[in-house]
């Protein structure tokens, strides 16, 4: 089997009760990671996960649980990104919603949507995007500990996004610290936090908030071009030194990384390969092609000619 890229499965938190602006930039940040793989033309595959809908239809449930993981949507099955696929994702996240569903068994339907693509096709790596708003609501951490242990044994990169992030210094390793916002928050948020930070402490993950998140899974290659001239030689030398940046920041990209291309706004488009095709030369010059009848032209192409002539017999 060909090695494929990526497998990208994105869980999307569409509660009523959760936060308004994650929700939005949430849809945005996965519809343009969807642009970005189209347009780049990568053999990557995704797939989405909806928390807070209203039915029910998830492998888990269907298969293994079936009292179990409700309110909790899965896309049909993970493909390549198309702009069919951008627009049924629009369709897909305008479910019917409601505030049900459990963000534990949200994670787990995703770690079964990659086990089962993972089963058909062969990824150098895979990632879970996980949006939610670890607000006020009850949640069940009975499984906790098993859960997390599963996730832990997987190659899967695990990155959580919520709206409700703030970094701050860390002196012992003088690096960025991520912890949740203080405030006024009630016992069910709390816990949720705290059972939060210990998946991304026991599992190796990433916690983002949206703003970092920018550029994460979303990022445009900007490449600088530095030319030097050197007097201390014999003769002139001028040597070509090529970086990458991203958002002023050095990056080392790999080779697969990179494409050949053009930005359209935000979007990058790659090069035709027609264009490197070698096109058929003419002589300069008109070239004449033959003879048809006069009433098989449209009068339009006459009109020049007329007022030609109307100028030369008034002269």
């Amino acid at each position: 089997m060909a090695a494929n890229k990526e497998f990208v499965v994105a869980v999307l938190d569409i509660r009523p009760s959760a936060n308004e602006d994650l929700k939005m930039k949430s849809v945005k940040l996965v519809a343009e990671l969807l642009k970005d793989k189209i347009c780049g033309g990568r053999q990557d595959f995704v797939s989405f996960v909806l928390l807070g809908t209203e039915k029910t239809s998830n492998d888990v449930n269907e298969h293994v649980f079936p009292d179990s993981y409700n309110n909790i949507t899965q896309y049909e099955n993970p493909q390549c990104p198309t702009w069919h696929m951008l627009l049924n994702f629009y369709k897909f996240v305008n479910e019917e919603a409601c505030d049900e569903g459990e963000w534990l068994e949200a994670l787990v339907v995703a770690m079964e949507v990659i086990k089962r693509g993972e089963e058909c096709f062969k990824f150098q790596r895979s990632r879970i995007l996980f949006f939610y708003d670890f607000n006020n609501v009850r949640n069940s951490y009975d499984m906790f500990d098993v859960i997390v242990q599963n996730v832990a044994k997987t190659e899967v990169e695990l990155v959580v996004i919520s709206q409700n992030i703030q970094y701050v210094d860390n002196p012992i390793s003088d690096l960025p610290k991520v912890v949740f916002r203080e405030g006024n928050k009630g016992k069910h948020q709390l816990k949720s936090e705290d059972f939060a930070l210990q998946l991304i402490t026991n599992c190796s993950a990433k916690l983002y908030n949206l703003k970092k998140l920018k550029g994460v899974i979303y990022m445009k290659d900007e490449s600088n071009v530095k030319l030097k001239k050197c007097w201390s030689e014999n003769q002139d030398l001028v040597q070509r030194e090529i970086k990458y940046f991203l958002r002023g920041s050095e990056i080392d990209p790999s080779e697969t990384d990179l494409i050949e291309g053009y930005m359209l706004g935000s979007t990058p488009i790659p090069y035709d390969e027609s264009l490197k095709n070698v096109k058929e030369r003419y002589e300069p010059g008109l070239k004449f092609v033959g003879f048809m009848k006069r009433n098989s032209i449209p009068e339009e192409y006459f009109v020049v000619i007329r007022y030609i002539g109307l100028c030369i017999r008034k002269a």
